[in-house]
């Protein structure tokens, strides 16, 4: 038609729309950003003196996946049922598939949930690997679980002020978890010695 004198109305789908009088004014194309992840119906309706048409496509917005957390515990027992986690950065990028590698396991488990539950049937290090595909983007982390036929735990308490005694000092918390850790092993050391 006359593009000088049609009218194109767009409607994104997302609670947005424009109408352009000119058609020749958007010869570079017609721009709109989506503020949320979604599959969005999105209409142009063409308008002039010798009538209308209305076309229609379904969008799928996605987010690229910058960064993921696999969250697993550090020590397991053995036979005993521990949760695995992926924690995703931005947490909502689309559809998303999940690809589980545990232990020695030459297959691996798929889910399309970021969460998988898993026992481990044998003592020692076992390896965790989660592959997270989103879009065109594939990033992976790893964990690695002590499994021992059996372990006690101990709670920890910091006073709360302990910011306050350390100012701009964030390391402390890794000095924290080096003395901690130092003290487990010396005391699972100890612990051997005692049984031999």
């Amino acid at each position: 038609g006359d593009g000088a004198r049609t009218s194109i109305t767009v409607d994104f789908g997302d609670g947005h729309a424009l109408t352009y009088s000119n058609v020749s004014s958007i010869e570079d194309g017609i721009k709109h950003i989506y503020k949320s992840i979604g599959i969005y119906r999105v209409t142009a309706t063409g308008e002039n003196s010798l009538g209308s048409e209305t076309t229609m496509l379904f969008l799928h917005v996605t987010c690229q996946l910058e960064h993921i957390h696999l969250s697993a515990p550090f020590v397991a027992v053995r036979n005993k049922e521990v949760n695995l986690t992926a924690v995703l950065h931005p947490s909502q990028v689309g559809t998303v598939t999940y690809i589980w590698w545990i232990g020695n396991n030459s297959e691996p488990v798929i889910t399309l949930g970021g969460s998988v539950a898993c026992t481990f049937s044998r003592e020692g290090i076992n390896t965790v690997t989660v592959q997270v595909s989103a879009g065109n983007t594939i990033l992976q982390d790893r964990k690695t679980i002590a499994v021992h036929e059996y372990f006690r735990s101990h709670l920890l308490a910091f006073s709360s002020n302990l910011d306050e005694h350390n100012p701009d000092v964030a390391e402390w918390r890794l000095d924290v978890s080096r003395v901690i850790r130092s003290s487990l092993i010396q005391v699972k050391l100890t612990h051997c010695r005692l049984f031999h």
